[in-house]
């Protein structure tokens, strides 16, 4: 961001910035008050958002929300999405999205949401890699799919895009060969021009090392034999994979790692070929479980830039969570206000944001970014943030949108001080 600010600075005979200001996604209402948001970072550069048609309708106003729990802001996420439907029958799940600054405010929505058996896809800053057993058994499939037939009689031909899998079978589980052969192997690979495995047959090694490594293709020509003799899909031609690779005994189903061998066999079973397979794996989108083609988007707000929604709800806007602590104490204000900007303009028709009282184990308050939204643009809303039966509490705060007011200034802090210390020295006893 500082090269950015600098740029005109360091260099003074580039032409003028062209601004792109005109939005073709939100509706007027939002953008009014994406550039509100803007305007409270003193460093931004400055730039207004049009929309593209300046007839454009306003829009929906913004309502902003306070729950008492995170839990009652849970089955109000659920409250609106179910308005949302009612009001529009033919509305897709995948058109509504859930952005949050920190992985812990979705929980209780994605429990909300699992009750009511409603669709959806999480998406966070980190996602969970299969283990290391499950992606072997991947590595050994995809290097056996790499072989192919030519060049001398009854010599395999190695496809090089499978190197990265070479390397992964040849580590786990371990065969004693070490850094130091890799290393020159690598090099003796890329002398020639072949694939990791091609080089195996000429490389200057001995006797042991030369017998890890033909294992380890011996094993990989198993399990291309197998796959192509018994037309396997490819589902069961990771299971013979894990059986030839010795992997099997720690998968599934009575092993440690039933759930994710279990899942990325369910993943396995909705493609339709092993080559398809293998091809969408070395892109890194196959190991997992499959995901509903339909589904509510709950995404963490890093992984939300560059996408669009028709309805967004922006959950968590708590001091503390957003702007988050670490945030304050380091002076990064502006990045957490970014953040904000990018959530706000991930929205097209309709925006909601909220707040709750009590936040795990302490009190919370709204978020400063939400007084930086002009009044003029927010509103009540009709919907309650609780369902039926959450309990009186919950039903006593039901729909009342928050009242968020900018903090008092030191200015103002320190003069209530002086007030307050004045009236109490003068009902003290002389």
């Amino acid at each position: 961001m500082t090269h950015i600010r600098r740029f005109g600075r360091d260099y003074r005979a580039a032409p003028p910035a062209l601004k792109l200001e005109t939005n073709y996604r939100s509706t007027p209402t939002i953008l009014r008050a994406a550039n509100a948001i803007a305007a409270e970072d003193p460093e931004a550069l400055p730039k207004i958002l049009r929309p593209a048609d300046p007839k454009a309708p306003p829009g929906p106003s913004i309502t902003i929300w306070e729950a008492p729990t995170a839990e009652d802001e849970g089955r109000g996420v659920l409250t609106w999405l179910q308005a949302l439907r009612r009001r529009q029958p033919e509305l897709l799940w995948r058109a509504c999205a859930v952005l949050v600054r920190a992985g812990f405010v979705a929980e209780p929505i994605l429990a909300a949401l699992r009750q009511a058996n409603v669709p959806m896809r999480l998406v966070t800053d980190r996602e969970p890699e299969p283990p290391k057993e499950v992606l072997a058994v991947i590595a050994w499939l995809r290097l056996a799919m790499s072989r192919g037939r030519g060049g001398k009689p009854g010599a395999p031909v190695w496809d090089p895009a499978a190197d990265d899998a070479f390397r992964r079978a040849c580590a786990f589980p371990a065969r004693g060969i070490g850094g130091t052969v890799f290393g020159r192997l690598r090099e003796h690979a890329t002398e020639r021009g072949l694939a990791l495995a091609a080089a195996v047959g000429t490389l200057p090694a001995t006797p042991a090392e030369r017998q890890g490594l033909e294992a380890v293709l011996g094993v990989a020509g198993e399990i291309a034999d197998g796959v192509a003799r018994r037309k396997l899909g490819p589902a069961d031609a990771l299971r013979l994979a894990a059986e030839a690779s010795e992997l099997a005994e720690r998968l599934g189903p009575d092993g440690r790692l039933g759930n994710a061998w279990t899942a990325a066999l369910r993943a396995a079973e909705q493609v339709g070929s092993v080559a398809a397979y293998c091809d969408g794996a070395a892109l890194g989108t196959m190991p997992g479980e499959a995901e509903p083609a339909d589904a509510v988007q709950v995404l963490t707000l890093h992984r939300a830039k560059g996408l669009e929604f028709d309805h967004v709800l922006l959950a968590g806007l708590e001091e503390g969570v957003w702007p988050n602590w670490q945030a304050e104490q380091q002076g990064a204000i502006a990045e957490e206000r970014r953040l904000f900007y990018v959530g706000v303009t991930r929205a097209r028709h309709s925006l909601r944001l909220s707040w709750v009282r009590h936040r795990r184990d302490w009190a919370a308050k709204p978020s400063r970014f939400l007084a930086e939204i002009p009044k003029a643009l927010t509103g009540a809303g009709t919907a309650s943030w609780q369902a039926k039966g959450s309990g009186p509490a919950s039903r006593t705060a039901a729909g009342r949108p928050a009242r968020p007011v900018k903090p008092p200034s030191q200015a103002e802090t320190d003069r209530l001080v002086v007030e307050f210390t004045a009236r109490k020295a003068a009902k003290a006893p002389r």
